[in-house]
């Protein structure tokens, strides 16, 4: 493993910080391409383990694209304590980390098998190994993990994206496979389009993703890879899903960007409750306007208190800027904050919550580092806020 990440860490709002003062903002450096950090976990001591994928500034204009993976630790105020990198010949898209029993990392290749690593505790490598899916496509095919989650009778169900280079198509689906990954149980194909998220039922999964039309689904698979039903929360096109949540009330919701089709620049906040029989029970109105950006979709996570946390961007008169907004179990908004950045723009891609606040993980195409907007000069970027949303 060679450690592949110059990761500057500048940028940060204050010169020294103390254990009750938690809040900061940290530039990683990047690019990132849209998914630089794609998971973490907080640890009891507070330290964070970070997992994602980055592309050196070397390759940057040179022709192929070599992306490298990495697992990093940080302390509770931002600092690195180690990188872990993982160098491919070909791109490497880091797709997940799933903490179970240790740590799982999905990967997947541009025309090489997808492969799964597993880490200890100590994120110790125990194995990495390719999944044998991959045999039956075509050569110019690549496979990418979005989502794992044990599935409901033992194994992982795997939440998948099929890229054909040949074509230039790409699919979505789910795949069940054994413990040890060394058996593909059964495999559905959704059909063209893009996978987002996946959610466990008593009786199956249900999954969200766009078809190549841009149309919003919501299907569920049952244990037996029987597909039950397939559904449009949402007719309106444009719409992009940011996460979906099983409920406790045997349903799930949905939070998405629902595009307002007045202006190609603007999208508003919306969700829909469904219930495991495809029966659509209640939609609402998040009154949260976000920026449409095809290349840095925002993210939505449950909170402690079983409410809603959403990042994302609002559009600016000059540039974008971050979102950060919180809303209760029933969807009420209790507050919202803009993140004002410097030229180019900034948009919050993933956010996690933690203990005492929320950590984002944000593009940001010229904070600091007057960069021009261009996704291959995109930097990471971390916001860790207060349980209010605030980096004082």
């Amino acid at each position: 493993m060679a450690a592949i990440l110059s990761l500057s860490f500048a940028g940060c709002k204050k010169n020294t910080q103390t254990p009750t003062d938690l809040t900061f903002i940290k530039d990683l450096g990047g690019p990132v391409l849209g998914n630089g950090i794609v998971g973490l976990y907080e640890e009891p001591s507070g330290n964070m383990v970070m997992y994602g994928n980055c592309l050196p500034y070397a390759n940057v204009g040179q022709g192929t694209l070599v992306h490298s993976n990495y697992v990093s630790t940080l302390d509770q105020f931002g600092n690195l304590l180690n990188a872990n990198g993982f160098d491919q010949a070909y791109s490497e898209a880091c797709t997940f980390l799933h903490r179970f029993d240790g740590y799982y990392l999905t990967y997947g290749h541009a025309y090489l098998p997808t492969h799964i690593r597993r880490l200890d505790n100590n994120l110790n490598l125990i194995y990495d190994k390719a999944l044998n899916f991959h045999d039956s496509l075509s050569s110019k095919s690549s496979f990418f993990p979005l989502k794992m989650i044990p599935a409901n009778d033992g194994g992982w169900v795997i939440h998948y994206n099929l890229q054909d280079y040949g074509t230039s198509f790409q699919y979505a689906g789910i795949l069940k496979m054994d413990s040890s990954f060394s058996k593909t149980k059964w495999n559905i194909n959704l059909g063209p389009g893009t996978p987002y998220s996946m959610v466990s039922t008593m009786d199956g999964y249900i999954v969200a993703y766009l078809d190549d039309f841009g149309t919003q689904w919501l299907e569920k698979v049952d244990n037996h890879s029987n597909v039950v039903w397939k559904i449009v929360p949402d007719p309106a096109p444009g719409n992009i899903p940011l996460n979906l949540f099983a409920l406790n009330n045997d349903s799930c919701l949905l939070i998405y960007e629902k595009q307002n089709h007045l202006n190609n620049y603007f999208a508003n906040l919306a969700a829909v409750t469904v219930d495991h029989y495809g029966n659509t029970l209640n939609s609402y109105d998040l009154n949260t306007p976000v920026a449409v950006n095809s290349s840095y979709i925002g993210d939505a996570e449950m909170t402690a208190d079983k409410g809603f946390i959403v990042t994302g961007a609002r559009y600016g008169d000059l540039t974008n800027n971050m979102l950060l907004a919180k809303f209760d179990a029933n969807l009420h908004k209790q507050w919202e904050n803009v993140f004002f950045s410097g030229a180019g723009g900034t948009a919050g891609y993933k956010v996690f919550p933690l203990r005492n606040g929320y950590l984002v993980a944000a593009a940001s195409f010229g904070f600091g580092k007057g960069l021009v907007v261009d996704s291959l000069k995109a930097v990471n970027m971390l916001y860790k806020t207060d349980l209010n949303g605030q980096v004082r």
